[in-house]
């Protein structure tokens, strides 16, 4: 069985393009926060590409930005294409067959304003602190924006 499910925040603006047969194509790529530490103490994340296809994509590209949390599920996929240099390349990445945006668009941006603005702080991360899955469903709790202060 290949089978994918993730919830990660977008590392970027998506990308909405159309095929030649006018099928809409989005990518992006998820970032997910590993749930065990390095032997540095610190928490690694793993950075996965997706690619949706039709209103798949068209509802990924309206209704989720740079940073937003998203749910993918799907299937993993690897294809290849020669490179103008005339290598062959791989790309690994997750076909995805469902989507949920966890969060609206404009919270994520408006959160981090919040915070900027209250307590002077310009590296301002939001991040879930629990999540569940019960009878198919995915429940989160506990959303919440930090500053990051890094100290030497």
């Amino acid at each position: 069985m290949n089978k994918f499910i993730g919830i990660g925040r977008n590392t970027k603006e998506g990308e909405l393009r159309q095929s030649e047969s006018g099928i809409s194509i989005y990518n992006n790529s998820l970032a997910m926060t590993n749930n065990f530490k390095n032997k540095d103490g610190n928490y690694d994340s793993e950075f996965i590409n997706y690619v949706a296809y039709r209103n798949t994509a068209e509802f990924l590209s309206k209704y989720s930005a740079k940073g937003t949390l998203v749910m993918i599920e799907g299937r993993i996929h690897t294809r290849s294409y020669d490179a103008q240099d005339g290598t062959k390349k791989y790309v690994t990445e997750i076909v995805i067959e469902n989507a949920q945006v966890l969060e609206k668009k404009q919270q994520v941006e408006s959160e981090e304003s919040q915070i900027e603005e209250i307590v002077g702080c310009s590296n301002v991360q939001t991040a879930i602190t629990q999540q569940y899955i019960k009878d198919d469903s995915i429940f989160i709790e506990g959303v919440a924006s930090v500053c990051v202060v890094y100290v030497d």
